[in-house]
């Protein structure tokens, strides 16, 4: 099961409008807390975070730091210099 992994040699990064997902962008902001089923796993692009973030069911946001996205299942919005907060809607 490759999901997300036919648009290899994409380069997607600062795109803003990412298909078919539809969120909030929260710059300067981060959420705490990983989910039993990612934990630290961190993703290169949006699409193939949020493919994973629709199956973990402790997910509340999507977190980008250090040049990755990662799944939070924190709720309190957290302000954090060089991080940017997706929430999914």
């Amino acid at each position: 099961d490759n999901v997300g992994e036919d648009n290899v040699g994409e380069d997607n990064v600062g795109e803003d409008n990412v298909d078919g997902i539809n969120y909030e962008k929260r710059e300067g902001y981060t959420l705490y807390g990983y989910t039993k089923k990612t934990g630290k796993k961190g993703f290169d692009t949006l699409e193939e975070v949020y493919e994973n973030y629709k199956q973990d069911e402790e997910a509340n946001g999507i977190v980008y730091e250090n040049e990755k996205y990662y799944i939070k299942k924190g709720k309190k919005i957290t302000k954090k210099e060089n991080s940017i907060v997706y929430l999914i809607k």
